[in-house]
């Protein structure tokens, strides 16, 4: 079974990202073609292996 668990990380109305406890986002590191601007796309997980990408990432869901 895979876990792609939430990090508290979050998308606003107008794609800022902030983290649950409003810290500022000082870093990230998506995935090759992510964020892709879907509006229905508002948390961030973390996905060990990305095989499109071949690299630890960030996706959003």
């Amino acid at each position: 079974m895979q876990v792609y668990p939430w990090i508290g990380l979050r998308k606003n109305d107008v794609n800022q990202f902030y983290w649950e406890n409003n810290d500022d986002v000082t870093y990230t590191n998506f995935g090759y073609g992510e964020p892709n601007g879907d509006q229905r796309e508002r948390c961030v997980q973390v996905v060990l292996y990305c095989t499109a990408c071949d690299k630890t990432s960030l996706t959003l869901y």
